[in-house]
């Protein structure tokens, strides 16, 4: 028996056939542009960033002495003197990390300066030592009080009994 050998056939290249020449696509058209259109932030911390200074306004907050410092993922906003540091995340979120507890962060970052000042008071107030105060007490001793103080202990009446058996032994003696 010997082997099959097999025999290649080269395949056969498609006829090229000349494609018609594309159409130039019409023009479209240009749209009307409001002229009341805001533009939108660019992301999410210039919007929250945006919200707190429109906060910041209508408190009457000069804005023109807030600084913002970018720290690669936060934002650091500093308002001015007194205020505590925000940081404005990526997502738009609010972080006050000088203040200890806040119900909602919004409203903490626009009312800083207050809850800074108040969290300030409490830590101070409870960093000064307590001063001791004095109680005089008149002591009043009433009937059933004096025979309380006149009863006898128990190692007072031990040492009197062994005072007597001693008495008693030095007589017989």
């Amino acid at each position: 028996m010997t082997p099959k050998t097999k025999q290649h056939e080269t395949p056969k290249q498609p006829e090229v056939q000349p494609q018609p020449a594309p159409t130039p696509a019409p023009a479209p058209a240009p749209t009307p542009v409001a002229a009341a259109v805001v533009p939108t932030p660019a992301n999410k911390q210039t919007a929250t960033f945006d919200k707190l200074k429109a906060a910041w306004a209508a408190r009457g907050i000069d804005t023109t002495k807030i600084t913002i410092v970018p720290d690669g993922k936060f934002a650091v906003v500093t308002v001015g003197e007194g205020w505590p540091e925000i940081r404005i995340g990526v997502g738009g979120g609010i972080d006050l990390p000088a203040i200890k507890s806040y119900p909602k962060a919004f409203e903490a970052a626009v009312e800083g300066d207050k809850l800074l000042a108040k969290q300030n008071g409490r830590t101070a107030k409870a960093a000064t030592p307590a001063t001791p105060t004095v109680v005089t007490v008149k002591a009043t001793v009433v009937p059933d009080q004096a025979k309380a103080a006149d009863a006898v202990t128990p190692a007072q009446k031990k040492k009197q009994a062994d005072a007597q058996l001693e008495a008693k032994l030095q007589q017989q003696a």
